[in-house]
């Protein structure tokens, strides 16, 4: 009878784990760990991607500061457009009816010969201008006092220009400043005055 009920009990169903159940559970066991494992790597990477995030946007912010800092310098207003005075009246006098000038054109330069005059320092730069007479007055004009400053700081004269001796009520005069300069250099202003006891202008190009 003892042996018997030791056959019972080695026998009854669920008393003991088989050695398939044993290392089901040990799979068990080992899968619990397997997430948690992967939410750990799933953090760091996620702390690793915001501190990626960070440095990024610190070297953009200094690289935007740099170039904001440094936009003024001759080499970026010489490679890059900037605003002008291109298509503006400026108001040669005091009053309101006195003749106005306007530059029409950006300068030109790369040029070889105009009108007569031939470069001798390596090209011309034209400055194509209009004077306009809006008052009822004629105006007696002069050999205008002009300056132009280029890309380097340099400040140039142009050539002579022959104007006629007055502009007439409502009448326009066309005309052109002949820059003669080095390679490669750039107007970027000029400062001139074309009215006898006239205002003095400048004018960004």
């Amino acid at each position: 009878m003892r042996q018997g009920a030791g056959l019972g009990a080695d026998t009854h169903p669920g008393t003991l784990a088989s050695p398939a159940e044993r290392a089901g559970e040990d799979d068990t066991i080992g899968g619990t760990r397997t997430p948690g494992t992967r939410w750990l790597i799933a953090a760091a990477a996620a702390v690793l991607a915001i501190v990626v995030t960070g440095a990024v946007l610190i070297v953009t912010s200094a690289r935007d500061t740099t170039t904001t800092v440094t936009s003024g310098t001759p080499t970026q207003a010489a490679g890059s457009p900037s605003p002008n005075d291109v298509g503006r009246r400026f108001a040669l006098g005091a009053n309101f009816d006195d003749p106005v000038a306007i530059v029409t054109g950006a300068p030109e330069c790369g040029v070889k010969e105009f009108e007569g005059i031939t470069s001798v320092k390596g090209q011309l730069c034209v400055i194509r201008w209009t004077m306009l007479n809006p008052g009822g007055e004629r105006r007696v004009l002069v050999q205008p006092v002009v300056t132009m400053i280029d890309d380097r700081g340099g400040e140039h004269d142009p050539a002579p220009v022959t104007l006629p001796p007055a502009i007439l009520p409502g009448a326009r005069v066309d005309s052109a400043f002949v820059f003669d300069l080095a390679m490669y250099r750039k107007p970027m202003r000029m400062t001139a005055t074309l009215l006898e006891n006239g205002k003095l202008i400048e004018v960004a190009l």
